[in-house]
């Protein structure tokens, strides 16, 4: 999740070059928002033109590839705490507007406007750090880590102090909503 394994040919001699893409890496979130317009062929189409660019392609992995790691992204943005103003911002980098059209179209703050981004790439890979360490605790289900089901977000954690602040007048001394959710 939130990794793609991209393989890359070297001057067609077989030789195989290998790179990771981790939404866990700001430069690679930052890359990816910034430029999906150019990257993801499918982002705004319909189903009938995205057909057409996937079959008249020659890179049809690269394109899956960046496409699950475009999927993995818009997942991480659903699940992350933005503001309203950084939800915004990255939406309209991501449809292709850079900064300046930004800036001038709506006439804010450029400091505000750096800064709001800085701190939701940022925000985005905490979560991916988190959903990476939660993934990892899934492997570990068979042993005896005690679930805990978060009352707002409805999501199961591990029963833990890191997932859950701790309250002594609960039964199992933690709060029913998460650290995230709070």
């Amino acid at each position: 999740m939130g990794s793609v394994h991209m393989e890359t040919y070297a001057q067609g001699r077989g030789n195989h070059e290998f790179d990771y893409l981790k939404l866990t890496d700001e430069s690679v979130l930052k890359n990816l928002i910034l430029n999906r317009r150019k990257l993801d062929l499918y982002y705004d189409l319909d189903v009938d033109n995205a057909r057409n660019i996937y079959s008249a392609s020659e890179c049809t992995i690269f394109y899956e590839n960046i496409l699950i790691l475009y999927m993995d992204l818009d997942n991480l943005i659903k699940k992350t705490r933005l503001t309203k103003l950084q939800r915004w911002l990255v939406g309209e980098l991501m449809y292709g507007y850079d900064f300046n059209d930004i800036i001038e179209d709506k006439g804010l703050d450029i400091n505000n406007i750096y800064l709001s981004f800085e701190k939701a790439i940022y925000r985005l890979r905490y979560q991916a750090e988190e959903n990476w360490k939660f993934n990892l605790m899934w492997d570990k289900v068979k042993t005896n880590i005690n679930w805990k089901r978060c009352s707002k977000c409805e999501e199961f954690k591990p029963a833990t102090k890191e997932y859950f602040s701790p309250d002594e007048s609960k039964i199992d001394g933690l709060k029913y909503i998460c650290r995230n959710c709070r």
